[in-house]
């Protein structure tokens, strides 16, 4: 697998975790946010956190490994299930972003009541796959890094 891709990958989850939390910011900022809004926004600064470290554990990974082509072998088999679950991320991600702009804030930024008593159930399940997604990249990083 292409490292090159892998880092291509965690770059851009890293920019769609950035806007995720700059909206998720502005609706814990505002005045009746919920304690599901600041859980759905730590799920995120979590996630934000494990990404920035990603990038540089695959690189000491690569490194300590060095010519040795068994090891390379095993690694390149179990980073496509980084990549998957990179991928999950970011689908989870720009789900939750377009809940924020879609149906949770109006267009004036402010909390819309209605879109937030409708969907309750969706930022409930939104803060769970996030909650996934950070343990499914920490399992694969594992799993690519031993």
């Amino acid at each position: 697998m292409d490292p090159l891709s892998i880092s291509a990958a965690i770059v851009a989850l890293i920019g769609a975790a950035n806007q995720v939390a700059i909206g998720l910011n502005k609706l814990a900022s505002l005045k009746g946010a919920s304690a599901a809004i600041l859980q759905l926004n730590n799920e995120v600064s979590d996630l934000r956190l494990i990404l920035q470290e990603t990038e540089p554990l695959l690189l000491r990974h690569r490194q300590a490994a060095g010519p040795d082509l068994a090891t390379c072998a095993a690694t390149s088999v179990d980073e496509p299930l980084l990549l998957l679950s990179i991928d999950q991320a970011r689908n989870n991600l720009m789900d939750v972003e377009s809940l924020i702009q879609n149906r949770l804030m109006t267009r004036l930024g402010v909390i819309d009541k209605l879109g937030w008593l409708l969907d309750q159930d969706k930022v409930r399940k939104a803060k769970e796959n996030i909650r996934r997604a950070k343990l499914d990249i920490t399992a694969a990083l594992g799993v690519v890094s031993s």
